[in-house]
Order: C-alpha cells, then structure tokens, then sequence
C-alpha cells in the first residue's frame, strides 16, 4: 500500500482509513456521503507499506478483517532507501 504524502498518524490507522472510507458518492435518499469498505476473503500473511513521504508513525501490530475472523499481523522487518541503496 502506498501511503500519500498528506498521509498522518499510524500505519494502522491509515489502514483502517483505506479499507473504510467515505466516497465521492452520495445516497439517493438522504444527501449523506456513502462509505466503501474493503472486505477480503482470506487475509494475507504479509502487508507491504511505502512510507517515504508522509507523517507516519509504525504500529508494532495491525489487524485486518476477514470475512471469518481478523488476522492480527506483527511488524518483523523495515526497509530503509534513499540515494539508491537498501538497508535492512
């Protein structure tokens, strides 16, 4: 997930923000803004984030909703970039 430069907070918090948002649309009957939220079937084993441009802080742990149960993933690696190299 790529997290935009206005980004702010936890990345645990940008993602609960990403899989329940508000949309551009509207409801028919009532004018309120409608929400989108991302159900997954099977929830993955590993979350890649891209946090170089954004006031983020990292979560130890993030939970994802699947369609049986939530999967709680823990933070095992970071990878550092910048002037073409990787740290690990």
């Amino acid at each position: 997930m790529h997290v935009a430069h206005s980004a702010t907070g936890s990345i645990s918090q940008i993602l609960e923000n990403h899989v329940c948002h508000q949309s551009q649309q509207v409801c028919d009957n009532c004018n309120a803004p409608l929400e989108t939220k991302i159900h997954f079937g099977n929830t993955h084993k590993i979350y890649a984030t891209d946090v170089t441009d954004g006031d983020v802080t990292l979560s130890k742990t993030v939970k994802i909703q699947g369609s049986a149960h939530a999967t709680t993933l823990h933070l095992k690696g970071l990878v550092y970039h910048g002037d073409y190299h990787f740290t690990c």
